[in-house]
Order: C-alpha cells, then sequence, then structure tokens
C-alpha cells in the first residue's frame, strides 16, 4: 500500500504540472499487461518513489503492475507511463521538451498574439497589424492602426455559430476582423501562417433601417467668417486676435484674421475654385456660389466608404444626398487575410498540432 500511495502521489503531481501524455496498455493476453510507451511519468515517479531507473527492475515491474491493478480506470486512460519509471516498463526513446514533434497550438479559450493583412478580393488592404510594402494598394476604407500583433481570444467554431443571432453588436473593421479570426486561428501552430476568408454577417432585416444613413452631397464653407472676439480667443486657447492670424476652420479652407474690432474677428477664408478635395464619399469640386464656396460630392452607388470608423456602402445618390448603408461591418465584402498566430499564452503543449 506504500507503494501504491506514492505512485498516487506521482500521478497528482504530474496532473498539477499539466501532464500531456496519455497510457497506452497491452490487454492482448486477456488481462493487464506490459505498458506500451510512456512520458512525462519517470522523473516524478523516481523522484517521489526513491527508485533508480537501472535498478531493481524486477522488484519495480512487481510493484508496478500491483499499484497499476488498483488505479482508476479515468487515470489509465489518461496518463502514459514509459521509459523505465522504477521498472515499470521497457526502455523507450527518450522525450523531452526540445523535441522537434512539439509545438504550441492554438485551443479555444488561448489569447494568441496575431499578425494580420486583410484585402478585398481585388488585391486592395482595408486592414493591417504591420507595414506593408508601399508598391501594395491600399483600398479607400483602409486606415493605419496599431502597428504590432493584437490579442485575440480563440473560441472554438461552435461557440462562434452559437453566438450568430444574438445580440446587435455593431464593431468597427478591425473590431470585425478580430471578432472573425477568434474561430479562424483555433489549431494553428506558434509561428505558422495561413490565408483565410472571412465574412461579416449583415444585421437583422427588422434593423437595417436603423443602420441607413442620408448625408449631404453638396457641402458648402463660408468665404467670410465673423466671430465674437471672446470666442476667437477661446478656440485659439487664450489667442488675442490679430490681423493676418493664421486661423483653421478647415484644413482645406486656410484662414487669416482680415480684421479685428473691440467685440469682433472677421476671418477670411481661401480655396481655388475647380480644385479637387478627397472626401470619404468620392472627390469633392470645389466652386464659387455667392458668399460661400461648394463642394460637389461625386459620390458613386456601390462604393465602399468608411467613416466614424464604420464601413458601409453607398446604396443611392442623388442630387442633394448620399445614402448610405453600414449594416454589414465589412460592407458586404469577403475579406482574404493572410494571418500569423506569434505567440501563444496560456495554451497547452501538444505533439504535433494535436
Amino acid at each position: 500500500m506504500d507503494k501504491m500511495r506514492r505512485l498516487s502521489e506521482a500521478i497528482k503531481a504530474l496532473m498539477e504540472s499539466e501532464f500531456s501524455g496519455y497510457i497506452k496498455i497491452n490487454f492482448s493476453q486477456g488481462s493487464l499487461g506490459r505498458i506500451e510507451k510512456s512520458e512525462e511519468f519517470e522523473n516524478a515517479a523516481i523522484l517521489l518513489m526513491g527508485k533508480n531507473c537501472d535498478s531493481k527492475k524486477h522488484e519495480g515491474a512487481e510493484a508496478g503492475h500491483e499499484t497499476l491493478r488498483f488505479l482508476p480506470a479515468v487515470l489509465l486512460a489518461s496518463f502514459i507511463v514509459t521509459g523505465c519509471a522504477a521498472g515499470l516498463v521497457k526502455q523507450t526513446q527518450p522525450v523531452n521538451a526540445s523535441d522537434a514533434g512539439k509545438v504550441r497550438v492554438v485551443r479555444a479559450g488561448d489569447i494568441a498574439d496575431v499578425h494580420y493583412l486583410c484585402r478585398l478580393k481585388t488585391g486592395d488592404v482595408v486592414a493591417a497589424t504591420d507595414p506593408f510594402p508601399e508598391k501594395q494598394l491600399k483600398s479607400n476604407i483602409y486606415l493605419q492602426q496599431q502597428v504590432g500583433p493584437l490579442p485575440i481570444a480563440a473560441v472554438s467554431a461552435a461557440d462562434a455559430e452559437r453566438g450568430k443571432g444574438g445580440a446587435i453588436v455593431q464593431r468597427s473593421l478591425e473590431e470585425e476582423i478580430l471578432h472573425k479570426l477568434a474561430a479562424e486561428i483555433v489549431g494553428m501552430k506558434e509561428g505558422s501562417k495561413r490565408e483565410t476568408e472571412i465574412k461579416a454577417e449583415d444585421m437583422p432585416a427588422q434593423a437595417a433601417s436603423q443602420y441607413m444613413a442620408r448625408l449631404t452631397r453638396v457641402r458648402t464653407r463660408p468665404k467670410e467668417m465673423k466671430m465674437p472676439k471672446g470666442d476667437y480667443i477661446y478656440l485659439t486657447h487664450g489667442t488675442d486676435p490679430a490681423v493676418g492670424q493664421a486661423y483653421t476652420y478647415d484644413p482645406d479652407f486656410p484662414g487669416t484674421v482680415e480684421s479685428v474690432s473691440d467685440t469682433e474677428v472677421t476671418i477670411r477664408f481661401f480655396a481655388t475654385p475647380g480644385a479637387i478635395l478627397s472626401t470619404p464619399f468620392g472627390p469633392g469640386r470645389i466652386k464659387e456660389e455667392g458668399p460661400d464656396y461648394r463642394i460637389d460630392i461625386d459620390a458613386r452607388k456601390g462604393a465602399l466608404v468608411r467613416t466614424a470608423g464604420m464601413v458601409g456602402r453607398i446604396s443611392a445618390v442623388d442630387e442633394k444626398a448620399i445614402t448610405v448603408d453600414f449594416s454589414n461591418p465589412f460592407g458586404g465584402e469577403t475579406l482574404l487575410c493572410d494571418v500569423t498566430v506569434d505567440k501563444i499564452a496560456d495554451a497547452k503543449l501538444a505533439r504535433g498540432g494535436e
């Protein structure tokens, strides 16, 4: 019974150290036979039993058979006992943590640091965690974000599927990419890279109308602006106005202080009629119209747009307005993503990616 206690303590020690082996028993003789392979058990068994692997093999073998008869079946199914471990089994090839076959694999629940580069099917990049070659074309919805890997909490495909149809959550493009990659990285090895396709679900039909935005197609900017002197000082963080002083209201329309009185500041803005401005919804051409500058935006139905972190698709354009559908975080596109798992936190050591 003393040997039984020691062996139980050895198994308990292995459980606490996240033992990753298994037990394989040969029942070919109709009863408990020899153990074919083992892993990680040897050192713990020797340490707790005070045995030398090279001595008392016969005694150890008898003790091993006697002890294993009383082990619960669940333990026999959960561990490998190999090597000589007090003479319990025949000598096999030593296994150690540096074996090339052992790799870290992403499992549901792990936190993995991930690099990604996601493209439209045209090849234009829409999002990336790291810099990429200048020759690689960028989509108009690309926005440079944090440089370096981002942590993702991996989820099983089943859990990801169960999550569909739940509470409506509107995410930015980058947030939705991370959400979708959470299931795609399961099974990937640490340091491995793969290409995968991801899609985002549309908002439920009954809620889709809430994600339609009607925006002004023709914008105006004043050629001249008058404001109370106190407002000017407040907006310029305490700066007293002076003639010729630069004032920014819109970077595309630079302004300067034209005159200053005891109570009022007059600012003149400048722009070149016919110049083309870049806007999130398409190119805008500047025109003069009385006391204002007018910007006519050449928006195109079907184009992807991005504003306030959200991606949408232009669904309608008329003389006055642009209608944008934000009901799909990817604008209805399928993204092709190159994904690399950098490091895995709290991942168990697996053999050969199992």
